[in-house]
């Protein structure tokens, strides 16, 4: 494996010295990775806590829907199955801001080094000065080129014209010709002297580069190692979310075993009417039929007997209380009627002198009333029954 900064002491040089602007302009995409990253995974921690919430909020609508038959199993297995969902997604937005928070630390610590590294670094400092001098050295070598050049040419035109000249232009492009000579010297020895100058200035930055070199690989192997931890750390909780996913899906379909757990495919259509009838069953005899309770006649209640069509009032007299009037003297009188009661549609029967009222026109219900009253012939106390027969018209019973 080869390490960063001997990687780049070998493949960093090349023309125009563009290796340290490649260098210096990869440490600050670096911080900008680091900025990048926590930006990307921090966005993402917030979708994830989102949709968490969007599945609590299911979790607890499915939580008041009414869930009764034979579906119930499966129901609850969907319940479950919401609920760790959104309890994994929870725990996995957690997880991911704890990483952006460690993220967020180092993009500080990045980017502060980075800024010092080129302000205050000894070494990359003067590598950026001296290779300014080259430059500029360079192009002032390019420039003595271009003079010599010309020079040069001037010089050869100069021999050419005073080898075809006649003797009376000959000293004058003799003249011509040395002063070409003299600006030709002047220009190889400018050019001769910036060629020195650049050769002088790229030796001093072959060393500083190197210098450079080396230490743009220790930060960037320190970067990279940090950034990488992060990106392996990232890695790990997308499997981590994978395998919970995959395992929750898992349980949704085939059950927990581990829990003991069905799963969908566990409640097969017999499976859910067994669990059903398991569950809400009432009983396994059928009802029979029913016999009848019989009452003699001395258990039975002295309630008047509800009068049929046409038959005769006096009919209401049930056999005890009929036995009781023959041995009771007739009244002379009837009572009075107690308050209340609606005037001409009272009829009174007293108990061993009952006179016959004229025949009903339709059977009503009849409602039993029971009053005591004093009587002012007498001192003790007299029993009346009234029965109302229709709607309108009332039967007293007076038991003296």
């Amino acid at each position: 494996m080869v390490a960063a900064g001997d990687a780049f002491q070998h493949y960093f040089w090349g023309e125009n010295n563009a290796g340290y602007d490649a260098l210096l302009t990869n440490m600050k995409h670096g911080v900008t990775a680091a900025k990048e990253f926590h930006e990307i995974l921090r966005e993402r921690a917030n979708y994830e806590e989102a949709f968490s919430k969007s599945l609590r909020r299911l979790s607890d609508k499915t939580s008041s829907v009414t869930a009764v038959g034979t579906f119930l199993p499966i129901w609850e297995v969907v319940k479950k199955y919401i609920d760790s969902m959104s309890k994994i997604h929870f725990d996995y937005s957690s997880q991911i801001k704890e990483l952006c928070s460690d993220i967020g630390s180092y993009k500080i610590e990045a980017t502060n080094k980075a800024g010092k590294l080129i302000k205050e670094q000894n070494v990359v400092v003067k590598t950026s000065a001296v290779l300014s001098k080259v430059r500029s050295a360079l192009d002032q070598v390019d420039k003595c080129k271009r003079t010599y050049q010309q020079r040069h040419k001037e010089l050869v035109e100069s021999e050419e014209n005073v080898g075809k000249a006649t003797e009376k232009e000959l000293e004058r492009l003799q003249q011509k010709h040395t002063k070409c000579q003299e600006a030709f010297t002047l220009a190889e020895t400018t050019y001769k002297s910036s060629v020195e100058k650049y050769n002088k200035l790229q030796e001093e930055y072959n060393e500083d580069m190197v210098e450079s070199c080396k230490y743009f690989g220790t930060v960037e192997q320190e970067h990279l190692n940090r950034i990488v931890e992060f990106a392996r750390r990232y890695g790990e909780l997308e499997t981590s979310l994978s395998e919970d996913l995959k395992r929750n899906c898992d349980n949704v379909l085939g059950g927990d075993l581990d829990e003991g757990l069905k799963g969908i495919i566990g409640y097969t259509p017999e499976v859910l009417i067994e669990l059903f009838v398991e569950d809400k069953k009432t009983g396994v005899e059928m009802v029979g039929a029913m016999e009848m309770e019989m009452l003699t006649i001395k258990d039975a209640p002295i309630i008047p007997k509800v009068l049929e069509k046409n038959r005769d009032p006096t009919s209401l007299v049930s056999p005890v209380l009929q036995r009781l009037r023959d041995s009771v003297s007739p009244s002379s009188s009837n009572p009075p009627s107690p308050p209340g009661t609606p005037s001409g549609s009272r009829r009174s029967y007293t108990v061993g002198a009952i006179s016959r009222p004229p025949r009903p026109p339709r059977p009503a219900p009849m409602e039993r009333q029971e009053s005591v009253r004093s009587s002012s012939s007498s001192k003790s106390a007299s029993r009346i029954v009234r029965i109302t027969i229709g709607e309108d018209e009332l039967v007293d019973i007076e038991f003296n």
